[in-house]
């Protein structure tokens, strides 16, 4: 017989971790827990990629690398390769 050790963490069923009312908390194995929580990160991921996207284009500062990843690809599609060679 195999014996496996299981981690729990608590989980805040709103989400709010400022709100630890037992009836919040769950305890849930890892696994669980990243299941529960799925729906909520990929949301706040959803809005980190907006937000960085927005900060790139107002200000072209923290997020110009981006923009210089951009330009290099472009310069390499105009030189005569076609865009599948540039991305490979």
């Amino acid at each position: 017989m195999r014996r496996t050790r299981v981690v729990l963490a608590a989980a805040h069923l709103d989400h709010n971790p400022g709100n630890n009312r037992l009836r919040n908390l769950k305890s849930l194995c890892q696994r669980c827990h990243l299941i529960h929580d799925r729906p909520h990160h990929l949301a706040r991921r959803r809005i980190t990629y907006l937000l960085r996207r927005a900060l790139g284009d107002l200000f072209l500062g923290p997020y110009s690398v981006y923009f210089k990843l951009q330009a290099s690809r472009s310069t390499l599609r105009s030189d005569g390769q076609s865009q599948g060679e540039a991305t490979a």
